[in-house]
């Protein structure tokens, strides 16, 4: 039997183990699990480790997003050939892995899209888009990059918009939603360390207001974001938030991402 018929088996005896543990509803569409493409998972066993750990939690649809700036046609082969290797063991979790990209934002977006060296999510309409955490171009400049995205008829979804120290202003949150952008915080943010106070206090302010659309996981296989902070930062959310509204942002809201092909 080969190493990976072995990790096929002891998957499914796992899962055999943990489905009757599913009770919560998770759809995460922000994550770095696929190997050796970007800072996220190093191997394949990290990648299945991450796997296991989401079944456990009743996460049953995941949209990989390897990071990608300007689109290198090779490099988007390389991620897809690594993506379908990693869904067949997903199967066996019975979770549904999907393909996007994290888009560092440029001004070329459209014509990559069309070009097909970056990628939407799921091949829809939605656009993942970052920012570097240092950017400091003036708000009004950001607000207008991302309203032309609007514009050329895609949904923008701005990543983790808590990392962004310059624009950590509610009123510029309330700008983005009005020209259309939607939020997405990470799980983990919530989860107050002294390394990431000002990310926490912001991510808190967000979800008070009820600005943010998403939660995800941004799990890059490391100690700090995987699957077991995720489940940490969904328990904080959960003790701050009404339950309709942590259902809305964990799930029924990223529903729409899948189901609008």
């Amino acid at each position: 039997m080969d190493t990976n018929t072995t990790t096929i088996t002891q998957s499914t005896k796992i899962n055999k183990i943990t489905k009757s543990k599913k009770k919560n509803k998770f759809i995460d569409f922000h994550c770095h699990i696929i190997e050796g493409v970007d800072d996220g998972a190093k191997d394949l066993k990290q990648s299945l480790i991450e796997l296991i750990y989401a079944s456990r939690m009743g996460i049953n649809d995941i949209i990989c997003t390897p990071h990608i700036s300007y689109g290198h046609k090779n490099k988007l082969k390389r991620i897809e050939n690594k993506f379908e290797v990693l869904k067949e063991y997903a199967k066996v979790l019975d979770i549904n892995l999907y393909l996007g990209n994290e888009i560092l934002y440029n001004q070329e977006i459209v014509e990559l899209l069309k070009k097909e060296k970056i990628s939407s999510l799921n091949n829809s309409k939605y656009l993942l888009v970052e920012f570097k955490r240092s950017e400091s171009r003036d708000f009004e400049d950001i607000l207008t990059s991302l309203g032309e995205l609007v514009d050329a008829g895609y949904i923008v979804i701005l990543a983790h918009p808590e990392f962004y120290p310059n624009y950590n202003k509610i009123e510029y949150m309330k700008k983005l939603k009005e020209e259309g952008v939607l939020l997405q915080i990470d799980a983990t943010s919530m989860i107050k360390t002294r390394k990431n106070i000002n990310a926490y206090k912001f991510a808190r302010k967000l979800l008070k207001a009820k600005l943010v659309d998403f939660v995800c996981s941004d799990n890059h296989c490391t100690k700090t974001r995987n699957y077991i902070m995720y489940k940490k930062g969904y328990k904080a959310i959960r003790r701050c938030c009404n339950k309709r509204y942590v259902q809305d942002v964990f799930y029924n809201n990223a529903k729409d991402i899948l189901n609008s092909n």
